[in-house]
């Protein structure tokens, strides 16, 4: 069972703070394991099913799954991240592969931050 959204109750003219009360009061508590929901989230989405099925199944709204599934994927992502990609000593973001770079003082820039590393943060 979920709780209706305090707009739906209100447009079918019900008090949803009673509800919500009620539910509170007599309802019992999932104990969730927040890591657990995040990687199952991952897994799952990747094997075809829609973010509103996960939710329903973990207890939970359709942007915390989307949430879960876009910080899995950016984790997932930076384990791959091969070694040999080099940071920006500007901004420490990772630089791209066929990204144009410059080395300065022996440290690694994208273009534009080579230019602020040299000439200040003005530099055009």
């Amino acid at each position: 069972m979920r709780i209706e959204s305090k707009q739906k109750a209100r447009s079918r003219r019900a008090s949803p703070d009673r509800a919500e009360a009620l539910m509170l009061a007599i309802g019992e508590r999932r104990e969730r394991w927040l890591w657990m929901d995040q990687d199952s989230a991952g897994t799952d989405h990747r094997q075809g099913r829609s973010a509103e099925e996960i939710a329903d199944e973990l207890e939970a709204t359709v942007e915390e799954v989307n949430s879960w599934i876009t910080k899995g994927a950016e984790r997932e992502a930076a384990r791959n991240r091969s070694r040999f990609e080099p940071e920006c000593s500007g901004c420490h973001q990772i630089i791209e592969i066929n990204t144009v770079t410059v080395s300065y003082m022996g440290r690694v820039y994208h273009e534009q931050c080579a230019r602020k590393a040299m000439f200040g943060p003005y530099a055009a």
